[in-house]
């Protein structure tokens, strides 16, 4: 019986052993994670906040660069309401021989500086912590940037700003594991560039020395942290430093910054060992009691593992911040409720950061309580709420069809207003992606198609919410790979240019032609301008591609002209994001110069709805008028007409849209041609119509006068070497 008695108590103890053994296990995968969360999040706040200061030098630098140099005390009080506004220590502005003047008015040299010379060979550098040397009490980091020459890309000095590196540790200032877990930022050498006060490397340069110099165990894993960082990866490790400690570290990644930087979270295993003294305490009580009673000690076993494994369950599936069911939660739930359709809703708050920036870190999670609490409460029967991170949740809500779940998303929305007005803080809106669910995919396939459509709901300018479109997807893909190979595109010339030539109405002869741009990669599939045009449009490329069709048109006009052939002039399209470059008309002479081509050559297209509203656009489109180009009114009577912009004077074609030719036959539509084009012709207009396609539309258009008639009636756009035949013909 003693040797029963011992066995079972060396079982019990064994299982005890291993079951504490799972829950310090449990509860340090847990503290890692924590670590990597507060350490990504960090590392993306520190992101934003750089870059935006970066930003804002970059822009201040660019328009007010050569100002700033010239007018030192104009260029202060320009300079000092941006201190003030971003909470800048001081900016301040350095010539090329290094003399600097601030807006704290102390002087300088910083010549010998290495930030200094960085910038002047062009770089934009953020510093790390260094001592002020106005303040030497204080630690600041400066961010440069080059002033270039006007049109050049010579340096002329530099524009600084310093901010205190504790508004970075700010950042950092959190009640991580109750304020015995601290943040600090380095760089991929180990040398700290904001170091938490808290931090018993406080003072120090570099954490991989102090590691290393803390303890001879360090070595492997200072090692292991040294070569993740050399490669830019994310990773943790367990050291002796002050204590036995966790560390956390993940890359910080800043546009314009060559150095390499990292934030590190850093926690004692004290809060492990303080996080397991209860457990730890029951089940040396167990382990005592085993030694009085075998039956007692069993049934207090259980009851710990049972008090356990629900600590553990709560710690798995539930949200730490609001109480409620977190994304683990929502899948198990999400299982047991496949034969139910519905639909699966992702949902954010719209510029949340907002509320944290204003109002507090506090508040926001206080916002983000009652978010949960309030969409809870508008739930019925096997519908779900859970949240994802951060402001992000997901809702499952049991619709069956698409009017009554935007009746409870507008429900939503309403429940964001009372929080606004409950909590005084700036009003709240959320995005929401929706996908219906039958329970075909699986449960992370759903949330995934809902998320996407969340982050295509916020291109949305009309609505904040967006169903699940398999082919959005499929077209951001198709964009995506198209984006990607534009620039190899222009660099192997697979942009083909294609000539649409434009005949006399009464003469019947070419007088000119169109410039429209094919596009052909190397391995011959034709991508179709529907699908590359519109997206250059609108993510900027179409103003690199504006300037390559102008510059080949430029240079093919000049060689068949060396030929002897009798050339015609061209028009070339230029695009509404190409007139928002100041210098645009500079370089486009540039090109006309460099191939020695007479200007009444080449002809610019631009679109009315380039000029709608925009001053700065109409006085650049005057400046091509001042340099000799010839501008031809494109796409009249496309949905932007207005007879105020042939009031301007500014161009000298007119060229009506197809739209506008398609209604020659009906009595209406003849009518506004006959009265746009006596219009037109009293204002001194040449014009033109585009899209010509029947032996009616011509004769109709001849009678009224129209000038030059393009398209299919006459020809199709031809390639680079049919239209060269045409004009030897």
């Amino acid at each position: 019986m003693v040797c029963v008695l011992i066995a079972t108590v060396l079982v019990l103890s064994v299982v005890v052993f291993q079951f504490s053994k799972n829950i310090r296990n449990a509860l340090q995968l847990e503290t890692v994670e924590t670590l990597k969360n507060v350490a990504e999040q960090n590392a993306y706040t520190i992101e934003r906040e750089i870059e935006a200061m970066q930003d804002l030098l970059i822009g201040t630098s660019l328009e007010l660069g050569e100002y700033l140099l010239e007018d030192k005390q104009k260029g202060i009080e320009v300079l000092t309401p941006l201190v003030e506004v971003h909470q800048f220590k001081r900016m301040a502005v350095a010539d090329a021989s290094g003399a600097v003047y601030s807006t704290d008015y102390e002087q300088m040299n910083l010549a010998s500086h290495d930030n200094f010379r960085r910038s002047m060979a062009g770089e934009v550098v953020v510093t790390s912590a260094i001592t002020d040397v106005v303040d030497h009490d204080d630690m600041i980091n400066v961010i440069s940037v080059p002033i270039y020459e006007e049109s050049s890309d010579v340096v002329q000095g530099v524009l600084f700003s310093v901010y205190s590196t504790e508004y970075v540790q700010d950042i950092f200032d959190s009640d991580l594991f109750d304020g015995r877990g601290y943040s600090a930022l380095i760089n991929s050498n180990g040398e700290y560039i904001v170091n938490a006060k808290q931090s018993p490397g406080y003072g120090k340069k570099n954490v991989l020395t102090a590691l290393s110099q803390a303890s001879e165990n360090n070595a492997d894993a200072v090692k292991q942290m040294r070569t993740n960082m050399r490669f830019g990866l994310s990773g943790s490790i367990y050291v002796d430093y002050a204590g036995a400690r966790y560390i956390y570290y993940t890359p910080v990644t800043l546009r314009n910054n060559i150095e390499s930087w990292y934030v590190i979270t850093v926690v004692p295993e004290v809060v492990l060992a303080s996080r397991l003294d209860s457990v730890m305490y029951q089940a040396d009580m167990l382990a005592l009691m085993l030694l009085l009673v075998t039956v007692i000690a069993g049934s207090l076993y259980i009851i710990v593992y049972r008090n356990s494994k629900k600590q553990l369950k709560r710690l798995a599936y539930v949200d730490p911040l609001t109480e409620s069911d977190n994304v683990e939660a929502f899948k198990v739930k999400m299982l047991r409720l496949r034969e139910y359709p519905g639909y699966v809703v992702y949902m954010d708050i719209k510029d949340f950061k907002i509320v944290n920036n204003t109002c507090g870190v506090e508040k926001g999670d206080q916002v983000i309580c009652e978010v949960a609490k309030k969409i809870a409460q508008l739930l019925r029967d096997k519908e779900l709420v859970a949240r994802v991170s951060g402001d992000d949740f997901v809702v499952f809500l049991r619709e069956t069809n698409d009017a009554s779940l935007l009746l409870r998303v507008e429900d939503i929305e309403n429940c964001m207003k009372e929080i606004s007005e409950e909590l005084s803080i700036p009003r709240i809106a959320a995005y929401f992606g929706i996908y219906p669910t039958t329970h075909q995919e699986s449960v992370e396939e759903a949330i995934g198609h809902a998320k996407r459509a969340n982050q295509f709901a916020k291109q949305r300018s009309d609505q904040l919410y967006r169903f699940y479109n398999a082919k959005d997807y499929e077209d951001l893909q198709k964009n995506k790979q198209i984006e990607d190979a534009f620039e190899p595109g222009i660099q192997n010339h697979e942009f083909e240019i294609w000539y649409q030539p434009k005949y006399g109405a009464n003469a019947q002869s070419m007088d000119g032609a169109e410039a429209l741009v094919r596009w052909r990669k190397k391995d011959g599939t034709v991508v179709s301008p529907g699908d590359f045009i519109p997206l250059f449009e609108k993510n900027g490329m179409i103003s690199i591609l504006d300037e390559y069709v102008f510059e080949e048109v430029c240079k093919q006009q000049k060689r068949w002209q060396d030929e002897g052939m009798r050339i015609v002039p061209v028009s070339v399209n230029i695009s509404r994001a190409s007139l928002y470059y100041l210098d645009i008309v500079e370089r486009y002479m540039n090109i006309l110069n460099k191939y020695q081509l007479d200007i009444q050559y080449i002809q610019l297209e631009i679109t009315e709805s380039a000029m709608e509203d925009n001053d700065q656009m109409k006085a650049l489109i005057q400046c091509f008028r001042v340099a000799g180009f010839k501008l031809l009114l494109d796409d009249f009577g496309n949905g932007y007409s207005s007879l105020a912009t042939l009031n301007m004077a500014q161009f000298d074609e007119l060229k009506l849209d197809k739209g506008l030719i398609d209604h020659i036959g009906d009595d209406r539509g003849e009518k506004l041609l006959y009265f746009i084009i006596a219009l037109a012709r009293s204002l001194g207009l040449y014009i033109t119509a585009e899209g010509v396609e029947t032996k009616e539309q011509f004769r109709f258009l001849q009678k009224m006068k129209c000038n030059t008639i393009q398209g299919y009636y006459f020809s199709k756009p031809l390639p680079k070497q049919n239209y060269g035949s045409l004009l030897a013909g």
